[in-house]
């Protein structure tokens, strides 16, 4: 066998531990992301919020007097079903992957630098601030068009407008 033919083969079988060892740190990469960015906490608080939100719109209904112990139990019931669904336990494979197909590992290893830098942690702790800012200029945009959808949607089906 030529030395050739012998460098070729190595070369071969070390190719998949390769791939192995680049996929590890591809992922350590996506994880080292996560850490720095908090997601973990972030998607713990975001459950928080909708079970309060839960409970929040619960108390708005009529619950006849010895009723109220089952809605809290029935709230309980839900949040141990969205936590099991959007839990950071079930869910930090599927995002490690996700972070894996969107970005290099150099780019992430870049991200998570930069969230570590001044700039990074005052945007992350002022993330939130403005994704609710972003939110209440939707919302006030949506319900400023609604008058006009309402009138598009009586337009085009003119029976149910109850003028009949």
């Amino acid at each position: 066998m030529s030395w050739r033919m012998v460098v070729l083969l190595s070369m071969l079988s070390l190719s998949p531990l390769r791939a192995l060892s680049d996929e590890a740190s591809h992922r350590a990469a996506a994880q080292e992301y996560m850490a720095v960015t908090q997601s973990a906490q972030k998607m713990k608080g975001l459950l928080s919020q909708i079970k309060k939100r839960h409970l929040s719109e619960i108390e708005k209904w009529y619950i006849p007097d010895g009723q109220q112990s089952r809605m809290v139990e029935y709230v309980e019931q839900i949040s141990a079903l969205v936590n099991r669904e959007l839990g950071w336990a079930g869910l930090q494979g599927e995002f490690e992957a996700a972070y894996m197909e969107v970005f290099t590992e150099t780019e992430l290893r870049g991200l998570s630098e930069f969230y570590r830098s001044e700039l990074g942690q005052a945007y992350l702790s002022k993330r939130e601030h403005l994704l609710n800012l972003g939110v209440d200029i939707a919302q006030k945009r949506v319900r400023k068009l609604m008058p006009e959808v309402e009138a598009l949607g009586r337009a085009l089906n003119p029976e149910s407008s109850g003028d009949k």
